[in-house]
């Protein structure tokens, strides 16, 4: 491991330090289809799709990492809001459970913010530069929470980004 300190410092070494800082998007899944009830696992509607538009539009204009991952709710409308951005990456969206939103089912508050804790502890070990998430309303302000200890709202479609 090279020093930072060293007499023999190079700007090699400004790199190392950068790569170890890794960055977290946390994007709420674009506009739904209107569902016939809440529990529905639907798509996008037309407004949701024109969100995706704009979201590919700002991350694919330069702002490409060399090592991105993707991760997605299981729910169809986060696929749909992700999916797209991993093509243009080159990379393959992948399934996490942990991702999905609060179960109406009998999960509790307790069981739902340790299903979130889980994931945010499991992400610091991703060997990608920068994460993309989608998943939903309780999802990433319960995430942001616990990371910034500070209160977030996030409109569909729309993200925020942190540093880890």
């Amino acid at each position: 491991m090279r020093s930072l300190f060293s007499l023999n410092w190079q700007p090699a070494n400004i790199e190392v330090l950068a790569l170890s800082k890794k960055k977290l998007v946390l994007i709420r899944h674009a506009h739904r289809k209107v569902p016939k009830d809440r529990t529905e696992d639907n798509g996008l509607s037309k407004k949701g799709q024109r969100q995706v538009e704009k979201l590919l539009s700002y991350w694919s204009s330069g702002n490409k990492a060399r090592r991105v991952s993707f991760l997605s709710s299981p729910k169809k409308r986060c696929v749909e809001t992700l999916e797209p951005l991993a093509e243009i990456f080159g990379e393959k969206l992948s399934i996490e459970p942990l991702l999905d939103e609060q179960s109406e089912k009998g999960e509790s508050n307790k069981d739902f913010s340790g299903r979130v804790n889980a994931f945010l502890e499991s992400s610091k070990f991703a060997k990608a530069e920068v994460l993309f998430v989608c998943s939903h309303a309780d999802w990433i302000p319960a995430a942001y929470d616990q990371l910034k200890h500070k209160s977030v709202r996030v409109r569909k479609g729309t993200w925020v980004e942190l540093e880890l």
